[in-house]
């Protein structure tokens, strides 16, 4: 599994400001799948709120490219505003893509003739992971960035892992 997880600064702690942090999360759990070569076909999202826990797996094709992983994003947040009201406060959120296979191990989808547009997205990925290897920072992306209040998301030292130098861009 790679994932990322992060209590939220206070003014955060919305469904809009903590949709905004999960979606950096994803965007750094991402950047390390495909630095380890692997795939995902789920994606998970927890949420810690006041009267408990909020949980979802939503199953995607054999995909690491950020648009295909972004719209499985993008449809767990769709559950969120629908099951939680409004004004739900949220304290923590958790983002982890989940089923993963290796790279050279990506087994296609007979019914999902994908191959043309993955190999095209995972070129674009692919360059801008390079640009932002290069200058050891977040130069190109997709979407806003704008990190919360003490920056750094998901750089963070792991209980699992020794992180890289990658982790903290």
């Amino acid at each position: 599994m790679f994932g990322h997880g992060r209590v939220l600064p206070p003014e955060s702690r919305s469904i809009n400001g903590a949709y905004e942090i999960a979606r950096l999360l994803l965007v750094k759990a991402r950047r390390r799948l495909r630095r380890e070569e692997y795939y995902a076909e789920a994606l998970w999202l927890w949420l810690s709120v006041r009267d408990g826990s909020w949980f979802r797996i939503v199953k995607m094709p054999t995909v690491n490219d950020e648009q295909a992983i972004m719209t499985a994003h993008r449809m767990l947040w769709d559950y969120v505003r629908r099951e939680l009201p409004r004004n739900t406060t949220i304290f923590r959120v958790g983002i982890t893509l989940a089923d993963l296979s290796p790279a050279n191990a990506r087994q296609l989808d007979i019914f999902n003739n994908d191959d043309a547009i993955r190999q095209k997205r995972e070129r674009a990925n692919g360059a801008m992971d390079a640009l932002n290897a290069k200058y050891s920072s977040t130069i190109v992306h997709m979407g806003e960035w704008n990190p919360p209040a003490g920056g750094h998301v998901g750089g963070k030292i792991s209980y699992v892992r020794i992180p890289s130098a990658e982790d903290f861009y």
